[in-house]
């Protein structure tokens, strides 16, 4: 894959992975990574507000009226503000609006449930945080209707590890600085 791919993250990973925590993602039945390599490029989508005036507007339309500041907040950056509207769902994010690029360093297919010590550091979380946290996000893509067939830490599904470098950048500028 040579076109960066964007990523999906909830406000706690996104948060782990922007202080550092974590350099693993485990993603389950995530077509994107069936074809990734080391090397490629995924661009962080994360959950994000606007500032409560622009509430009822497209992320396009915001994205006109300004690029990245003051009026975008990040869920991962703690609690809201009262300035600021709804949570918008990670993959309402523009790619002109991110902030975060992962640079795959490996990826592997292994079972859920098949740890070794260094993915404890690598996930910025003990096997029970893990676990807890999997099947909640689990319970929450049941719920919201996109699988019916949710895949469970006890289920121990078959899923794509990926181990990656951060990029604190816009993906667009990463791009701008590589290609001069």
């Amino acid at each position: 894959m040579t076109n960066p791919r964007p990523i999906n993250c909830g406000a706690d990973e996104a948060r782990r992975i922007l202080n550092g925590q974590t350099t693993q993602l485990r993603r389950y039945n995530d077509h994107w990574f069936n074809y990734a390599n080391p090397g490629d490029l995924f661009w962080l989508r994360e959950p994000h507000r606007f500032l409560l005036q622009y509430d009822h507007l497209a992320p396009s339309v915001i994205n006109n009226i300004f690029a990245a500041g003051p009026a975008l907040h990040f869920d991962a950056d703690g609690p809201q503000i009262e300035s600021f509207g709804k949570t918008r769902f990670a993959r309402n994010l523009l790619r002109t609006l991110s902030r975060a690029v992962l640079k795959i360093k490996t990826i592997k297919t292994v079972p859920l449930q098949d740890w070794a010590p260094c993915d404890v550091a690598a996930l910025g979380q003990d096997r029970s945080e893990y676990a807890r946290d999997w099947n909640a996000n689990r319970r929450n893509v049941n719920n919201f209707g996109v699988s019916p067939h949710a895949a469970y830490w006890s289920d121990n599904p078959t899923v794509r590890v990926i181990n990656f470098t951060l990029i604190r950048t816009n993906i667009d500028q990463l791009l701008l600085e590589d290609a001069a």
